[in-house]
Formats: structure tokens, sequence, C-alpha cells
């Protein structure tokens, strides 16, 4: 059993596990005949909500990947597992250290009989703990830690303007209540001091907190990117490092004998001649042919098919093996050919 079989097989466990725990703190949550009023409001029901619909998709994800011993996973699945995971983390670390010291009881967090325990701690730990260490393909996008920030973003400003509706148009009673522990979205200093009653009293702004709480989300997008970025290229990374330490063919003459023109590469085999088909503009949509080790590509297509024949052409003159590529990187395995080097034939005297 291969690592990326195994890492699903884990997934789909954690994935099926995540959902179970979101479940038993919804039935919790919203059993009281208050429950409802959390829907849409609070962050944590937002990341549990958008958790679970990443689980569902990614449970799929697992159960292909399972099937066909190699990942599949679309970018999209992964950048919504992304985000929910670092929505996940924030709920923790900020309910632990932000919400705690503002306006909660810490011993809340780990309420059971409310369901604060499923939501705010077991299950986005898992789902965070998921995102890190097991689903580590594909390999994930440096400019996708802007993901979870901009919702989160998106979300503190929403909060800002029902904050000025019910502040200007309100009590400020009214207005503590609604913000409930999220003391650092009052707007007036009054409102805030009111809403956080344990917090330090002299905060020249209210927004002070505010902007931690923003870079904080930043920062923690950037952390679990680093760490799954460090376990993909030490699992995953590793994975291929093995697969290209096989021998290479000991003839390439005695290797192509017999094949078909353009067959399919044996697993085991290297050649030296590699000829890669990848995308090269993602706006333009141009596809490129590059010789493995060059820095340069050789030319650009403005189709795959216009680089595939470039490709086989190139190696009909000098041997060698051509890798495609698909959109996302992932090599194809079923689309690389191989073609022995062409022998020089000596007229006649």
């Amino acid at each position: 059993m291969n690592k990326t079989r195994k890492l699903n097989i884990i997934g789909l466990i954690a994935n099926l596990a995540i959902i179970a725990l979101y479940a038993v703190g919804a039935f919790k949550l919203f059993d009281g005949s208050d429950g409802w009023q959390y829907f849409f409001r609070y962050f944590f029901v937002i990341t549990g909500i958008i958790t679970v619909l990443a689980s569902f998709f990614m449970i799929w994800c697992n159960i292909v990947n399972i099937k066909k011993g190699r990942d599949v996973t679309p970018r999209l699945f992964f950048s919504m597992r992304m985000v929910s995971a670092v929505m996940g983390a924030t709920t923790i670390l900020g309910s632990l250290f932000v919400l705690a010291p503002g306006n909660i009881k810490i011993q809340d967090v780990f309420n059971a009989q409310t369901g604060d325990l499923f939501n705010l701690f077991i299950a986005p730990l898992v789902s965070a703990l998921t995102f890190m260490f097991v689903e580590i393909e594909p390999k994930a996008r440096f400019k996708k830690t802007f993901e979870p920030f901009t919702i989160s973003l998106i979300y503190a400003l929403a909060m800002l303007v029902v904050g000025l509706v019910i502040t200007y148009t309100k009590s400020i009673d009214k207005g503590a209540e609604f913000f409930g522990p999220y003391y650092f979205f009052a707007i007036t200093q009054d409102l805030f001091n009111k809403c956080a009653s344990k917090i330090l009293p002299n905060l020249t702004s209210v927004y002070f907190v505010l902007l931690g709480v923003i870079v904080g989300v930043y920062l923690i997008s950037f952390l679990l990117w680093g760490v799954n970025r460090i376990m993909h290229v030490a699992v995953i990374g590793n994975e291929l490092n093995e697969k290209n330490d096989a021998p290479k063919a000991k003839n390439f003459k005695e290797y192509v004998k017999n094949k078909i023109k353009f067959a399919p590469i044996e697993p085991g085999v290297q050649l030296d001649h590699i000829y890669h088909v990848s995308y090269h503009n993602r706006k333009q949509k141009t596809w490129k042919v590059k010789s493995e080790g060059a820095g340069r590509a050789l030319k650009v297509f403005p189709t795959q098919r216009e680089a595939i024949e470039f490709a086989k052409a190139e190696i009909a003159k000098h041997g060698g093996s051509i890798r495609i590529h698909s959109t996302v990187g992932k090599m194809r395995k079923d689309t690389n050919w191989v073609q022995a080097k062409p022998q020089k034939t000596t007229k006649k005297k």
C-alpha cells in the first residue's frame, strides 16, 4: 500500500469523525430554545458549516483516491479544507486566548453539555490536524493563505456594520447583549468596556484588539500552510525520490527493442532525455515543452496537442521520453511515451 492510499484512509476516518463531532455539537447547541440565535452570528457556527461541507467533499475525494491509488483531489475542495482548518484553529486559539480573558469562562470552552467542547475545541482541532499532517496533496500554494484571512476580514467588516447600527439606534445594553463574548467588535469604548468586563480597561482603542485578531488569523493561516508544505515535502517528496532512485536501464537499445513506437514507459526505467509538457501561463492558457534539468522551456505553444507533437518530434530525433502533466501539475501515468534514438544509415558504395 503506497503512502497516498494510507493518507487517504486516515483522512477518510478523520473526515467522518469531524462530521460526527460537529453533529453532536450542533445537537447540543440547538437543543435549547435559544440555540438558533447563534446561527450565522458567531464565527464558530460559520466555521462549523464550512468545515462540515469541506469534510463531505474530502470524503468523496478520499474514496476516489483510495480506489485509484493516487491523489486526484480538486483544488477547490483542497482550498475549502484549508479555509476550514484555519478557521477552526482560529476558533480554538481565539476562544482560549482572546475570548476567555475578555468575557467568557475558560471552562465554557470545555463544556460538553452546551456543545462548546465539540464546536470550539475537539472538532476544529481534528480539522486543523488533518489538514496539517494528513491532507498534504495537492501541494498547498502560498497565495491560498490569504483565502481564510479574506473570509475572516469580510466577517469582521459585517460585524462592524451591525455594531454601528446597533450602537447608534439602540441602547448600549442591547449592543453588549448582541456582541456577547466578541467584545472587540464594539464600536465605542464604553460598549467595549461593558462587553469585556475582565479585559484591562485602559486600552486606548477597541480597534487595537480587533486588528490583533485579524492579523492573528493570517499568522495562523501561514503557520498551517507551512506545516502542510513541510509534511508534503517530507512524505510525498520522499515517495517521489524513491521512484526516481530506480536503476536505469543498462542499455537503451535493449529497452526499446521490440517496443511499439511511443509505447508507455515501464515502471522503474529511466531515460537520459526527458521532455516535460506542462502548463506555461494560466491566463493565456499556453503550454510549454521543457527538457528535464533545463532552466528555460524549449518552446511555448497555444495548445497541449501542439506541445505534445513537438515533444514527439524531439524524441524522434534524439531519443528519450515524454512526461505530460495536467493543468495542476500532476503527471499522467498513461501518457508517457518513449522512442529509440534513430540509427544512422550508411549508404552502400
